[in-house]
């Protein structure tokens, strides 16, 4: 009897599982000895997002699916990770321009209109 089990993805973190031209899902496949394929969202079953469907013996399955979830996991802290330092990155930048603006004394009116947003508004909390 064929068991199956669906783990959900959101995003590109199905590359991760796939690999390049394949190599990691065949790797999985012939070391649980399983079948699993990228499926896209189904509504009518409730699938509301993509989601790999692995199918073989329960035991093989649970554990390909354990392992297919691990990699998913990693994957979003990889991306967790770079949007963090991009994020610390533009904090940063922002940081220094409001200190060059400071220093050059120039008003939030007229960094508005420096930058083109007629009618922005900008509050520096002072």
């Amino acid at each position: 009897m064929t068991f199956s089990f669906s783990v959900p993805f959101v995003g590109n973190h199905s590359s991760m599982v796939i690999g390049s031209k394949g190599k990691c899902l065949k790797s999985l496949q012939q070391e649980f000895g399983v079948y699993i394929s990228a499926m896209k969202a189904d509504h009518k079953k409730n699938l509301q997002v993509p989601y790999f469907l692995i199918e073989g013996d329960e035991r093989s399955v649970l554990f390909a699916a354990l392992k297919v979830h691990s990699l998913l996991s990693l994957s979003m802290g990889r991306s967790e990770k770079e949007l963090k330092a991009k994020n610390e990155k533009l904090t940063q930048d922002n940081e220094e321009m409001i200190e060059l603006l400071t220093d050059m004394d120039v008003s939030p009116q007229r960094w508005a209109n420096m930058v083109g947003g007629n009618g922005v508004e900008v509050d520096y909390g002072r």
